[in-house]
């Protein structure tokens, strides 16, 4: 099977134009193939998803109104840069930057607020998510020692993973048509955390073959940041006017850890055929729940404090000062398989099918007939159709890129603190995607 080797990079080229999206907002494959090589080589990826999602909100209490949200995910970016160098005849070290989460999804503003009747005659207003952004960067580095076999080589890899995460979310208060300024928002910094990598892989590299497992670890953070929003104390006395206030919050959360499993192979000359399968442990991360600091004065309150006021409401304000979040209820799955063909010395071309799966069962606090509590950051099962290719321009710089067609199914989400107010359906979507990368042989 003679010229193999050449299209044994062209797994992680295709894979690369594919939107994973695991639990909604991750947006990396976790892959460290970058490790598996001969030459000392930098590479560089740039990839980009259009989301095509809309839905349709439902007045459950109120008739048949039904509002449509526009397109509300917006186009997701992935960024990254990758380094090998061969210390020694045995030893192979990489590092890689990306940005491994993400997520912009927005609502315009008050355009699912509206009033509700719970049945007992009075009038409840239904706040709904307006806005979500996620960010993170990360640097992953790890060092891979081979240990020579009768047939082939066995690898084992381990280093550090530094991360840092950030986010802002926020939503409407009330059902007035005030734009921003009735709006509950909540910016959190998560700081730099570390994590870690381990793995091991077993390659014949006559034949292009490797079968690999590297685990990702959990990552825990402790965040910070600022809670910007309106106390409506003239519910407490009309005499009073209702008051914007800006507090500290802070919060536990964390990315999820994974395991992904990995085998490709030559299968008849000039042709690899890949797998790649990998596990995300998200029915962890089901909720976001920040303390804010509840000891602000309010001045239009006669220098009362926001505890002082709460408390004088037998707590409705509570929510106000201490938001939570749904997030995800269903650990992720992510599989692969694809197949590349080289047709020259310089040429080789391939494709892929890959799936998003859920896993377990929801959450007990989702309704019956919805997927998911969680409208913010809508994560429907998806199937990816991917093609790419790479050409060798001369012995050391080769570039790559890749086309991706995603089908997203139908995803009903119904947030049940608004007592069932608020049911957002998605109908099937799409997404197409596509990348450009390039290496260089240092």
């Amino acid at each position: 099977m003679k010229n193999t080797l050449k299209v044994s990079t062209l797994a992680a080229a295709i894979l690369a134009a594919s939107p994973v999206m695991a639990g909604g907002f991750d947006k990396s494959d976790h892959s460290f193939d970058i490790l598996f090589g001969d030459d000392n080589v930098i590479t560089t990826s740039f990839s980009q998803t259009a989301v095509n999602t809309k839905g349709t909100a439902n007045q459950v209490y109120g008739g048949d109104q039904n509002i449509g949200t526009g397109t509300i995910v917006s186009d997701i970016v992935s960024p990254e840069v990758a380094l090998r160098l061969n210390a020694a005849d045995n030893v192979t070290c990489a590092l890689k930057v990306e940005e491994p989460y993400g997520a912009e999804v927005g609502y315009a503003d008050d355009s699912l607020v509206y009033d509700i009747d719970p049945g007992d005659g009075s009038s409840v207003a239904i706040t709904a998510p307006i806005a979500t952004k996620y960010e993170s960067q990360s640097l992953t580095v790890g060092c891979g020692y081979d240990f020579a076999l009768s047939t082939g080589k066995f690898t084992v890899l381990a280093g550090p993973k530094i991360q840092s995460v950030k986010g802002f979310f926020s939503e409407d208060l009330s059902s007035q048509n005030a734009g921003s300024a009735d709006n509950l928002e909540v910016e959190l910094d998560a700081g730099t955390e570390v994590g870690y990598i381990l793995g091991a892989a077993y390659s014949i590299p006559e034949i292009a073959l490797r079968a690999s497992i590297i685990y990702h670890s959990q990552i825990d953070y402790s965040a910070t940041g600022t809670i910007d929003s309106v106390a409506p104390l003239s519910l407490l006395d009309p005499s009073m006017q209702d008051q914007t206030f800006t507090t500290t919050g802070k919060t536990k959360t964390f990315t999820p850890q994974s395991v992904e499993l990995a085998l490709q192979s030559g299968v008849a000359e000039n042709t690899l055929a890949f797998v790649n399968v990998r596990w995300s442990e998200y029915s962890k991360l089901s909720e976001l729940n920040i303390e804010g600091d509840g000891s602000v004065a309010l001045a239009n309150a006669g220098g009362a404090s926001f505890d002082d006021m709460n408390a004088l409401a037998g707590g409705a304000l509570t929510d106000l000062i201490d938001p939570s979040l749904s997030l995800f209820h269903q650990d992720t799955l992510d599989v692969a398989l694809g197949m590349g063909r080289q047709l020259t010395d310089k040429l080789a071309i391939g494709a892929s099918y890959s799936a998003s799966l859920k896993l377990g069962s929801k959450s007990s606090l989702v309704p019956d007939g919805a997927d998911s509590d969680n409208v913010r950051v809508p994560a429907s099962e998806t199937q990816t159709f991917s093609f790419g290719g790479e050409y060798a321009v001369t012995r050391e710089f080769t570039v790559n890129g890749g086309l991706a067609y995603t089908l997203l199914d139908s995803y009903t989400a119904e947030d049940p603190d608004t007592n069932g107010g608020l049911v957002v359906r998605f109908g099937q979507a799409e997404a197409t995607s596509f990348q450009l990368g390039m290496s260089y042989a240092l």
